[in-house]
């Protein structure tokens, strides 16, 4: 699988530069990062296009770094013209769609959401709710965020919202 380092990240966080950290967007969540069900729920559209993206480019990576090991590891006598020239298509086409890559997660980054699991299409959209930490979570295919986890639980201890009511704003710090 291709790997996505952080150090690949944007250096700023979700927001920064944007306004005062503590206010909120007119989708309802903060520009801090956390969420409200409403907000990750508007932001669906958005979300759902940029995790296609990112799983087609996913493959698509993987696909093309096995054509680049299949052409590298033939013996030097076999690499003719014709191995050279489309090796290199490869390695540009690849170059290209790793860029590619690193730009949807750095915008899945500045919207505040995180990758749980980029194989199976799942994203967490921090929250609050009773004044701890959570994570809103859902999974591309999925219609709403309808479910969400602990901060230390995985994707299948998740638990459906049901009439649980999420903060809008991290807790104030006294």
């Amino acid at each position: 699988m291709v790997q996505f380092s952080a150090k690949d990240d944007s250096q700023s966080g979700p927001g920064r530069g944007l306004r005062d950290v503590n206010s909120k967007s007119s989708l309802g969540v903060s520009l801090g990062g956390t969420f409200t069900v409403l907000a990750a729920n508007q932001m669906l559209p958005l979300i759902t296009r940029i995790v296609a993206d990112l799983m087609t480019l996913s493959v698509d990576l993987e696909e093309q770094c096995e054509q680049i090991r299949g052409i590298e590891s033939l013996p030097t006598s076999n690499k003719i013209a014709a191995f050279a020239d489309e090796l290199k298509a490869i390695k540009e086409s690849f170059s290209a769609d790793r860029q590619r890559l690193v730009s949807c997660h750095r915008e899945l980054s500045s919207l505040g959401v995180k990758i749980d699991s980029l194989s199976t299409g799942m994203i967490d959209f921090p929250a609050f709710l009773n004044r701890r930490p959570v994570m809103l979570c859902w999974k591309l295919g999925e219609t709403a965020v309808t479910h969400w986890h602990q901060i230390n639980e995985s994707y299948e201890q998740r638990r459906e919202i049901g009439a649980h009511c999420f903060d809008p704003a991290p807790p104030s710090v006294v």
